[in-house]
């Protein structure tokens, strides 16, 4: 199983993906595709559920080198997407986005 704390392989990011997504309650019913790329992001608080108003991203993010797993699925049109970024070394997720923003 996929644990965090352990850097994350191409093959884990998926699961750590899905589990967190599920665990906030934002996993789509129904995933069309996932894609996995990895690219060097800046951490966002897209998920964090208790945020302030709007996108209040730190003013200098960091980069981390990241896996950025994204779901595509049916949901208000087509094509909807929700992404996590999810940083290579901690397994951790740092942040997303989705196709509402």
């Amino acid at each position: 199983g996929a644990t965090a704390g352990e850097a994350a392989s191409k093959e884990s990011a998926e699961a750590i993906a899905r589990e967190f997504l599920s665990s906030i309650g934002e996993l789509p019913e129904k995933i069309a595709s996932a894609k996995i790329e990895r690219y060097w992001v800046p951490a966002n608080n897209f998920w964090d559920k208790n945020k302030e108003q709007g996108q209040k991203a730190a003013e200098d993010p960091p980069y981390r080198d990241c896996w950025v797993v994204t779901f595509y699925y049916d949901g208000l049109h087509q094509q909807a997407w929700k992404t996590v970024f999810i940083d290579i070394t901690s397994g951790s997720v740092i942040g997303g986005a989705d196709c509402r923003y």
